[in-house]
């Protein structure tokens, strides 16, 4: 009985694959269901601030001090901008998705 039991279980199992697709992407995109995910990173934009740095106003990426126009810190990272995309630390993702492949 458990032979019959057991053939028949393998008989369903072999039938479910049968006409089953399989799908597959590039190496390294993310497969969702029938599409693809390609994921491509860009340097985020710095976001600068003088915060630690009183008598100081920013000019580019450095602190100058209003009295001693000679005197610059380098400016302190505050936060970070993405034109398009997604922020990761300090990336910008930017994700386009294709049909994937059938095997």
């Amino acid at each position: 009985m458990k032979k019959i039991l057991l053939l028949i279980i393998i008989m369903f199992c072999t039938a479910c694959s049968i006409g089953e697709k399989t799908y597959y992407c590039d190496d390294g995109d993310e497969l969702k269901g029938t599409t693809c995910i390609k994921k491509n990173s860009t340097p985020a934009i710095p976001n600068y601030t003088c915060k630690r740095h009183p008598g100081t106003y920013l000019n580019g990426n450095q602190c100058v001090s209003y009295s001693f126009s000679s005197i610059a810190f380098n400016a302190d990272v505050d936060s970070y901008t993405c034109y398009s995309g997604y922020l990761d630390g300090d990336e910008c993702i930017i994700e386009t998705s294709y049909n994937a492949y059938e095997e």
